[in-house]
């Protein structure tokens, strides 16, 4: 875990440079090298996480409404 940490903060320091941030266009480079893949794994989670509540709200109201 303490490995994990160190690397995450080394890796984020190395896109920020001597700024104590990551411009948009930083956090972008980021992600698309250091983990490819995964925006397209988090979009489709965010998309299934809607489509789940979507279905339950849905359910909801229409149970609600027979009563």
């Amino acid at each position: 875990m303490e490995h994990a940490m160190e690397t995450l903060m080394f890796t984020f320091h190395k896109y920020a440079g001597d700024k104590d941030h990551l411009a948009k266009e930083d956090l972008r480079a980021l992600m698309e090298k250091e983990f490819p893949g995964f925006l397209e794994g988090f979009f489709s989670l965010v998309a299934g996480l809607t489509i789940a509540c979507n279905d339950y709200f849905v359910l909801h109201m229409k149970q609600k409404g027979r009563k």
